[in-house]
């Protein structure tokens, strides 16, 4: 088996930004307010009316959350932590970052401003930049980016997650390399690799193409009618918002959704690719053992295997906003 092998990635100690994302607001929600001057973002009694949240740990808040920190506020965050929406005049340390002599911040996207040839949060130069607000969000953030693109413009920051980056995120590039009518260019190889493992993909628009069998179709029609082998999808997002399993909705409830999709536009159709839940053990008493879907996303860096994203999950949704884990992987070689 390939030894497992950790990029690395050199930093010179500066200002950390990490910009945070503000989707729609989803249900069963928490507006928790820190109540307490210095504490550690885990703790749930640092937490006012937060016993709904969904962070990590329970009663904290998570992903479907919103956390107001007040100006004399200073949070230690050192475990994995997500947040809807965060409401942040105090302070927030990120122990991992400071043992490594880097000083991190999270920051709204209007708190930067491009001075005196850098990009600066609360007048200190932010060295490197962690974007996590979707391409989408843009018109919606509006003037609050004016310093972010200024600052990139100039190449004053580094911004680790560039806007160009998004293209390999979008969904639609599955429907190009997928359809036979379209001539990319690909090598022989590649065109290979993709008709094995990538899964057949259409942008959900009404007219002709190909079925996975290569026969022509009538897209809207055909789908309708295939419900069992068919996801339906935005061309971008995350988290699983939006997803559709045609398997697991009644025959009206799919045709309701396509239909509506292709009026919204920026939908696709996916084949379904079977998932087979397997036994799992459990941190619980008596290590009870369940059945979960896994997805396990491989990292790669420098041709060889650098690691895993692992989830499980009880549906084959493995998003973590919709309750799937992510777990530690291991590669496994025999004893000599």
């Amino acid at each position: 088996p390939m030894p497992a092998r950790r990029p690395t990635l050199a930093l010179k100690p500066s200002l950390l930004a990490i910009l945070l994302a503000f989707p729609a607001h989803q249900a069963l929600a928490a507006n928790c307010t820190w109540n307490v001057t210095t504490g550690n973002w885990a703790t749930p009694s640092d937490w006012t009316s937060c016993a709904l949240g969904n962070g990590n740990p329970a009663a904290t808040p998570g992903s479907n959350d919103t956390a107001n920190i007040g100006a004399s506020g200073v949070v230690t965050i050192n475990t994995g932590q997500s947040i809807l929406t965060l409401n942040n005049t105090g302070q927030i340390t990120i122990d991992a970052l400071a043992s490594s002599g880097l000083s991190a911040r999270i920051a709204d996207p209007g708190e930067l401003e491009f001075a005196d040839g850098a990009l600066r949060h609360q007048g200190d130069p932010v060295g490197v930049l962690i974007r996590v607000f979707l391409p989408e969000m843009i018109p919606g953030l509006g003037d609050r980016l004016r310093g972010i693109f200024a600052a990139v413009r100039a190449n004053a920051v580094c911004m680790v997650t560039a806007f160009r980056n998004t293209l390999l995120g979008h969904k639609a590039l599955f429907a190009l390399i997928t359809d036979p009518d379209i001539d990319l260019g690909l090598p022989a190889t590649v065109s290979d690799l993709v008709r094995t493992y990538v899964p057949w993909t259409r942008l959900l628009i009404d007219g002709p193409t190909r079925d996975p069998s290569g026969q022509r179709i009538d897209l809207l029609p055909w789908a309708i009618t295939q419900r069992q082998q068919l996801v339906c999808k935005p061309v971008s997002g995350y988290g699983g918002a939006g997803v559709i399993l045609g398997w697991m909705v009644e025959e009206a409830q799919w045709r309701e959704h396509l239909e509506q999709a292709m009026q919204r536009g920026g939908s696709l159709l996916q084949q379904r690719v079977t998932l087979i839940p397997q036994t799992h053990p459990t941190l619980a008493e008596g290590l009870p053992k369940v059945d979960l879907y896994a997805d396990q996303n491989i990292f790669i860096a420098d041709g060889e295997l650098a690691g895993y994203l692992t989830r499980l999950a009880t549906t084959p949704i493995t998003n973590v906003s919709q309750g799937a884990s992510i777990v530690p992987s291991f590669v496994a070689t025999p004893r000599e």
